[in-house]
């Protein structure tokens, strides 16, 4: 199977999306046009395909989610080219109920490495399944916002907690 992508709109902007034959490799967290989705992509995968219609289930449910309609979110998901440590802090993560919050020493005593907080912080900036993996739920000690990698920063994860807390 040739790796694929593809792009769609959401109430929240444009995402995207890529997969191989293990499942979704990646989620592209909105942007305001298309062209930023497909450039994102290409510079993560020059060689994917573009595909249309394998995606309809994984679409469907993003988009639901943005609506505050779809509160899990769960795919088969590749996780090759990551770390171990990586893994255990997606993993545990992937708990956070929808709606609520933790922070990154929490993620950190829970995987059994209470001084990592600043580590996984760091794996969670390179999470490839936001909302899957909802990294945006993890704030700091003092429960503040803390950082954001993905496009639109600290305010589109902002938005995404108000979107959780609005639909609970």
């Amino acid at each position: 199977m040739d790796i694929i992508h593809t792009t769609f709109i959401t109430s929240f902007g444009w995402c995207g999306l890529i997969k191989g034959e293990k499942g979704l490799k990646r989620i592209f967290l909105p942007e305001k046009n298309r062209k930023e989705v497909i450039s994102k992509i290409k510079v993560f995968c020059s060689l994917c395909v573009l595909s249309e219609g394998d995606f309809q289930r994984e679409i469907k449910g993003i988009t639901a989610y943005f609506r505050g309609k779809n509160k899990k979110l769960s795919f088969c998901l590749d996780f090759s080219g990551s770390t171990n440590f990586q893994r255990m802090v997606w993993s545990e993560t992937a708990k956070i109920p929808y709606g609520q919050k933790r922070t990154y020493l929490f993620i950190a005593e829970k995987i059994g490495s209470k001084n990592s907080a600043r580590a996984v912080g760091n794996a969670l900036g390179k999470n490839p399944f936001p909302m899957v993996i909802p990294c945006h739920r993890v704030l700091r000690a003092d429960s503040t916002i803390g950082g954001f990698t993905a496009a639109g920063g600290i305010m589109l994860k902002e938005k995404l907690l108000k979107l959780e807390a609005k639909n609970i």
